[in-house]
């Protein structure tokens, strides 16, 4: 019914040109199909948005560019593809993903997470995603096993080896953005990921790792950086919360843990007889959850890049009273930040906490509080002594607040 009223709503104009713009979580321009009618497709309903915080060109006429640089701290989205494929038919279901594709780079997005893929596949959707100027991450079964199991495929040896095995054809893609590996909790598993990784990285492809598990607190060199993973649906984050608010919780828990690759929402469009996807059915998404992704993505853009692929380290917080109020330190180099969450889903954290006066192995004299909100005024400054930097916090519950150590 959607994607009806779209094309009922677009039908009969004439040919146009593709209409770019750059939003604050894109790593570079975003195409989107549909006349400049802010009518057609889901665009219109991030009209005002999309006027608001469209920056760069902004107009008509930007060179598109095959292969841009990777983004520090990607917002990208998770697509189901194979279930859509048995319900649908090959032909109706790459129809539907072409659409989709497309209705979420209106939003401002040019990265998907693809799951449930066969490796023949794969081109294939590729294909598709560059239709749109889309860029899109995709599982490898071989890969995948590697890290499980951590046996070597016939003729492997070494984590290069298994990394060779990678087809060309899928480097070589203006589409391809990297390959993407569920991350389990063990260690060994996680150590074979971070060497693949590290294989990976000398062909120039990018390792996108998501999971459910902590990641390791001491990473090491050649860490991977995990993404964190935001459920959509209507209970992901506590049912008695503002979608926006959950959405932004499950964000700061992710941070929190230690995940600073991005984000991915999980996921586009729901499984049959499921409510967990921004799309359920052929209904479009509730001004609830447009509110969400907006915001979700501008406080990623906001203080993603800032901690995109820093190593975490350990923090002793004194925190004040009986509250859920946990720290995270993340450093590399000269720079260091905290972030301060309150991990409970019901009460607030109003008072002081006490910021240790060495982290990651370096003094710390003061720190300087970083706005959620790009472009804003410089926040607080607290300064301490040899004991600690006493720091004011008010969180709401699943709230966080950053600091930059000096």
């Amino acid at each position: 019914m959607f994607d009806q009223r779209r094309d009922s709503l677009c039908n009969g104009l004439a040919p146009h040109p593709v209409r770019r713009a750059v939003y604050p979580w894109s790593s570079g321009r975003v195409n989107y199909s549909g006349p400049m009618d802010p009518q057609c497709g889901m665009g219109h309903l991030l009209r005002l948005f999309v006027v608001s915080i469209a920056v760069g060109c902004g107009g008509l006429g930007c060179a598109a560019t095959p292969k841009p640089p990777q983004q520090a701290f990607p917002v990208a989205m998770r697509f189901d593809v194979e279930p859509m494929v048995v319900q649908k038919g090959k032909v109706e279901a790459d129809t539907q993903l072409t659409r989709d594709f497309t209705d979420v780079a209106e939003m401002g997005f040019d990265h998907g997470l693809l799951r449930h893929v066969e490796d023949a596949d794969r081109l294939r959707f590729l294909d598709l995603a560059e239709k749109v100027g889309f860029r899109i991450a995709v599982p490898d079964r071989t890969l995948r096993h590697y890290v499980l199991t951590g046996v070597y495929p016939r003729g492997c040896d070494e984590p290069e080896d298994v990394a060779r095995l990678l087809p060309d054809a899928l480097e070589r893609h203006p589409a391809f953005w990297g390959v993407v590996v569920d991350v389990p909790g063990t260690g060994e598993s996680r150590r074979r990921c971070s060497q693949l990784h590290l294989a990976l990285e000398k062909r120039g492809i990018p390792l996108i790792a998501t999971g459910t598990a902590r990641p390791m607190a001491e990473q090491g060199t050649g860490s991977f950086s995990e993404m964190i993973s935001i459920g959509v649906g209507p209970n992901e984050g506590g049912a008695d919360r503002s979608t926006t608010e959950r959405w932004l919780a499950q964000f700061h828990a992710g941070l929190a843990d230690g995940r600073t690759g991005g984000i991915v929402l999980d996921r586009y469009r729901g499984l049959p007889g499921d409510d967990e996807g921004l799309i359920i059915g052929d209904h479009p998404p509730s001004a609830a959850i447009m509110s969400a992704v907006r915001q979700t993505s501008l406080r990623a853009a906001r203080w993603g890049p800032l901690l995109a692929h820093l190593k975490p380290y350990p923090l002793v917080l004194v925190v004040p009273g009986e509250t859920e109020l946990m720290g995270s330190a993340f450093a590399k180099g000269r720079r260091r930040y905290v972030l301060l969450f309150n991990r409970s889903p019901e009460q607030y954290v109003r008072g002081e906490a006490k910021l240790p006066a060495t982290v990651a192995g370096q003094p710390v004299v003061r720190a300087v509080e970083i706005s959620p909100v790009a472009d804003a005024v410089p926040g607080q400054v607290f300064r301490g002594g040899p004991d600690g930097i006493p720091v004011s916090v008010d969180l709401r519950p699943g709230g966080a607040a950053l600091f930059e150590l000096f």
